[in-house]
């Protein structure tokens, strides 16, 4: 219900103004981009320390072809950049009760883009000392977990009509959805061991389209292009100074929710995609990723990259953000270059 409404509300602007079609569409465009670019001006001002990494993220060339189209993960990765930047915050700053309202509601808007149930551990940042005591901090995010779990189950309801009519459109393809998921229940570990074999086998071609293919999986940097991006990430992430270190723990709960976005993709994609393999009722076939796409790792990928924040090797924000900038016009102007070219 959230993740097309910026690009609605531009189509309905063009609408009453009486413009042409083709208006419309340039209209939801706009608005998508500004829903990125507010989302990162809200991101920047709620964790200042973190500006360097985001903006390398925004840069990513899917990015900005997802921000500049009609998706609905331009939405996903605004709510993704604003949820993070709550939780680091909360770490740095007093946290009033307003501050805890609208870090639930952020945090229910993103479970209802793409189902984002995975986010949830996130909260674990915020610190008990911000509550009476341990109880009030837990009752808090269990109330937080329902309110995203529910949201999800009124969502689906009112959805069922268009969920049955994907499942009819896949069924026509040979792919039983609701058999998967039949499947991945009865056989759960297997399921496991195959999807962690999926990730296993796909992990080098999936990190290669997250850097550099974009237009779903039209165009693709060069390989050495992707991998300069990639070193540009793990050292901006790394090195940009951190007012207050990550303890063990915390690290822990960012790994765990960047492996857990990435193992829930997958896991979409796998029941969604998948068919039974013949004479084996305890497994689905898979023939490739060619489902799994680079912008589906947006939203999960800052949470693995502030990661990786550590407090001896620091560089100035500015130095980094100069870097960041100039690396990441380069890289856009190559993706110019290469779409001009096909």
């Amino acid at each position: 219900p959230l993740v097309y409404l910026p690009a609605s509300l531009g189509i309905w602007t063009a609408r009453v103004l009486r413009l042409s079609p083709l208006a419309m569409m340039y209209a939801a465009r706009i608005f998508s981009v500004l829903t990125l670019v507010f989302a990162l001006a809200v991101s920047f001002r709620l964790a200042p320390g973190y500006r360097a990494a985001m903006t390398a993220v925004a840069l990513i060339p899917m990015t900005l072809h997802q921000a500049g189209g009609i998706s609905g993960d331009v939405v996903t990765m605004a709510v993704s950049f604003v949820g993070l930047s709550l939780v680091l915050h909360a770490r740095e700053h007093f946290v009033s009760r307003r501050f805890l309202i609208l870090a639930a509601v952020v945090f229910t808007m993103w479970s209802l883009c793409k189902f984002s149930v995975w986010a949830l551990p996130l909260l674990l940042l915020i610190p008990a000392s911000a509550f009476p005591n341990p109880r009030a901090w837990l009752a808090y995010i269990g109330a937080v977990a329902i309110c995203m779990v529910g949201a999800l189950a009124i969502w689906n309801a009112i959805d069922s009509g268009n969920m049955e009519a994907f499942r009819i459109a896949r069924l026509s393809h040979g792919i039983d959805v609701s058999a998967n998921v039949r499947l991945a229940a009865a056989h759960p570990l297997t399921f496991a061991r195959q999807l962690l074999g999926l990730v296993r086998s796909n992990l080098w071609p999936e990190v290669g389209q997250f850097l550099g293919v974009f237009g779903w999986t039209k165009f693709g940097l060069p390989p050495w292009v992707r991998l300069e991006y990639l070193l540009l990430l793990v050292v901006v992430a790394a090195t940009e100074f951190a007012t207050k270190p990550f303890r063990g723990w915390e690290r822990g709960i960012l790994l765990l929710v960047f492996f857990a976005g990435v193992v829930f993709v997958h896991a979409v994609i796998f029941v969604s995609d998948g068919t039974l393999c013949a004479g084996d009722a305890g497994r689905m076939c898979f023939g490739s990723s060619a489902g799994i796409q680079g912008r589906y790792f947006i939203p999960v990928c800052l949470s693995g990259l502030v990661a990786l924040r550590q407090s001896r090797v620091n560089v100035r924000s500015s130095t980094l953000m100069g870097l960041v900038m100039g690396v990441g016009t380069l890289q856009a102007l190559a993706a110019l270059v290469l779409i001009r070219l096909a």
